[in-house]
């Protein structure tokens, strides 16, 4: 199975045995590149495949995006409701405590998987969790229609957070 790790050599498509263990194979269809990928490259060499920004097919060809965190559910932030704030989140974060998306396949826990709605193609999916970080801080922002908006930074999710402002009928402005 071919995936991308950080190396002695740099970034490089190796050749790693098949994923195992419980949970369920997807098939990776797209992974994103985020900026936590671009940090940890700036660490060195990594023991574990990148990328947590992921659709996919399972074995019976259902198309999902993965939730990148396998929470441990039984934290004081789990038991509150508040699983992405898991207090063992480094180590479950797919891409970065564990082998992440950036490969032909993964294992993943059952619980992380979410069928992808008709319409929306798997090659789209991994844009699915940045997008989700936009809609959070436009909650958190407390976005209403004929605000202001100034978004600073044009990547990704600079980006969609101007996408998601204008959705809203903000008036955006973008420094890059």
């Amino acid at each position: 199975m071919r995936a991308v790790r950080n190396t002695e050599r740099g970034i490089e498509v190796v050749e790693l045995p098949a994923p195992e263990g419980i949970g369920v194979r997807v098939r990776v269809r797209a992974a994103g590149i985020c900026g936590t990928d671009l940090e940890l490259v700036r660490l060195g060499p990594l023991p574990f495949t990148l990328g947590h920004e992921v659709g996919g097919l399972t074995d019976d060809s259902t198309p999902v995006v993965v939730l990148p965190l396998e929470y441990c559910g039984t934290c004081d932030r789990c038991l509150a409701g508040q699983t992405a704030q898991c207090r063992s989140a480094m180590a479950g974060m797919y891409g970065l405590g564990v082998d992440g998306a950036m490969a032909d396949e993964m294992v993943v826990r059952e619980d992380t998987l979410v069928s992808l709605p008709d319409g929306l193609d798997v090659r789209d999916a991994s844009l699915v969790e940045p997008v989700a970080v936009a809609l959070h801080a436009a909650h958190r922002a407390e976005l209403r229609e004929g605000q202001s908006v100034a978004v600073v930074g044009a990547g990704t999710i600079g980006l969609l957070c101007a996408a998601v402002a204008g959705g809203i009928g903000c008036d955006v402005s973008i420094a890059a």
